[in-house]
């Protein structure tokens, strides 16, 4: 594994030996998820499903200054399998979390 501040690139065929895939970069070079074979409430993500700018649908964001704004959720939405990927998390974890709590 190689990581740079925030950045971490796994070569898929070589993740640690019981975990699988289960999300890519769109170019399926960079691991952004993995999962426990046997466990299945063992995941790890390589993003933070958690920032509230995901979901937001006013443009807000910059890559350049003179690059025109635009929305996290956008962007998601404009690749379905991204989009579907960080809501199924949400739909699997927040029950768990909600579990916790009690």
């Amino acid at each position: 594994m190689l990581s740079k501040q925030d950045e971490t690139t796994i070569i898929p065929e070589v993740v640690g030996k019981g975990l699988k895939v289960i999300a890519t970069s769109m170019a399926g070079k960079i691991v952004e998820a993995v999962a426990h074979e046997n466990y299945p409430n063992v995941i790890g993500v390589q993003f933070h499903p958690e920032n509230r700018m995901l979901w937001e649908s006013e443009p807000q964001f910059k890559l350049s200054p003179k690059d025109a704004p635009f929305s996290f959720k956008g962007l998601l939405e404009g690749n379905p399998p991204s989009f579907a990927f960080n809501k199924g998390i949400w739909q699997w974890l927040g029950p768990k979390l909600m579990e916790g709590r009690r």
